[in-house]
C-alpha cells in the first residue's frame, strides 16, 4: 500500500514537470495556442507601454474637421488688449503702455452738449493721436453723441471729419459715434437713433473713414436692433467677463477700471476681434 502511494506522488510530479517545461508535448495544438495567446497579450501591453495606442488616438483626434474647424475659429477672433481715452486720463506715456500690453487705443475726439448741441473738442486727443501714429498704434475715435436729431448727428459727424482733416491724421480703426443719451433710452425713440446713426456713419463713410457705433448691451438687445446696424463696426459694452451680445460685434469694452502701465489713472479696457 505505502509503495503504491509511492509510485503515484512520482508520477503526479512527473507529471507536473512535464507540463510545466513541454508544453507543446502534452498539449500539442492547444499549446500553440496558448503561446499565441501570450505572444498577443505581451505585444498589447507593449503597444500599451509606447503608447502607440495614444499617439494613433491623439492623430485622429488632431485630425477631425471640426477641430480645425475651431482652431481657424480662434485664430480669426484672436481678441487684442486695448483702451479707450479721453482727457479725464492726464497724460499718457504711450511708449509705457504698450510695453504694457496695450494693442489699440480708440481716443475720444469730442464731445456734443447742451440746449443748442455745442461740439467741443477734447483736450487730449491730437497729442494721444499723434503719439499713437508715431508708435505705430492702431487707433479709432469716437465722438461722444448729444444729438436728438439728424441734424445734430450731421454737425457732430463734420466736427470730426473737420478735425481729422485739418490735424492731417488718419485713424486706421473706426470713427465711432457714442450713443448713451439718457433721453433716447426708449422705443419710442428707436427711429432717432437710427436717422441719427445713419446720419453720422454716411457723413465718416463718405469722408474716407470707416464708421462704428459704440453702445451698451442692453441698448444693442433691445435699441439697436434694426439690419442697418450691421453695415457699420460694432462696439459693445458690457463689463463683465465675457462679452453676453449675441450678434456680430468688432470691439468689446469690458472694464472701466483697468490698471496699466503708462496711465495715471483708471482706464477703459477694451477687446479687438481682428
Amino acid at each position: 500500500m505505502a509503495k503504491t502511494r509511492r509510485r503515484l506522488s512520482v508520477l503526479i510530479l512527473l507529471a507536473c514537470l512535464a507540463f510545466a517545461l513541454f508544453p507543446r508535448m502534452v498539449l500539442g495544438e492547444a499549446a500553440d495556442g496558448w503561446d499565441a495567446w501570450y505572444e498577443d497579450e505581451e505585444a498589447a501591453d507593449v503597444e500599451h507601454e509606447d503608447d502607440s495606442w495614444y499617439e494613433d488616438e491623439y492623430v485622429e483626434y488632431e485630425d477631425d474637421s471640426w477641430y480645425e474647424d475651431e482652431s481657424a475659429y480662434e485664430e480669426s477672433s484672436y481678441p487684442i488688449m486695448g483702451v479707450d481715452v479721453s482727457e479725464w486720463n492726464g497724460e499718457v506715456d504711450w511708449e509705457y503702455a504698450v510695453e504694457g500690453g496695450v494693442g489699440f487705443a480708440i481716443l475720444r475726439c469730442g464731445v456734443s452738449h447742451g440746449p443748442d448741441k455745442t461740439c467741443y473738442i477734447d483736450e487730449s486727443f491730437v497729442r494721444n493721436a499723434l503719439e499713437c501714429e508715431r508708435l505705430g498704434i492702431p487707433y479709432g475715435v469716437y465722438f461722444f453723441s448729444g444729438a436728438e436729431s439728424e441734424w445734430d448727428a450731421y454737425n457732430e459727424a463734420w466736427t470730426v471729419v473737420s478735425l481729422l482733416q485739418d490735424e492731417g491724421l488718419y485713424p486706421t480703426l473706426p470713427v465711432f459715434i457714442d450713443l448713451e443719451l439718457e433721453s433716447l433710452a426708449n422705443y419710442e425713440s428707436v427711429p432717432t437713433l437710427m436717422a441719427i446713426s445713419e446720419a453720422f456713419c454716411t457723413t465718416v463713410a463718405e469722408a474716407g473713414y470707416q464708421p462704428g457705433v459704440y453702445a451698451s448691451l442692453s441698448w444693442w438687445d433691445y435699441l439697436l436692433t434694426d439690419p442697418c446696424f450691421d453695415q457699420w463696426s460694432r462696439w459693445v459694452a458690457q463689463y463683465n467677463d465675457w462679452c453676453d451680445y449675441q450678434g456680430s460685434y468688432q470691439f468689446w469694452q469690458c472694464s472701466y477700471a483697468g490698471e496699466l502701465p503708462g496711465f495715471s489713472t483708471y482706464v477703459d479696457l477694451n477687446y479687438w476681434y481682428v
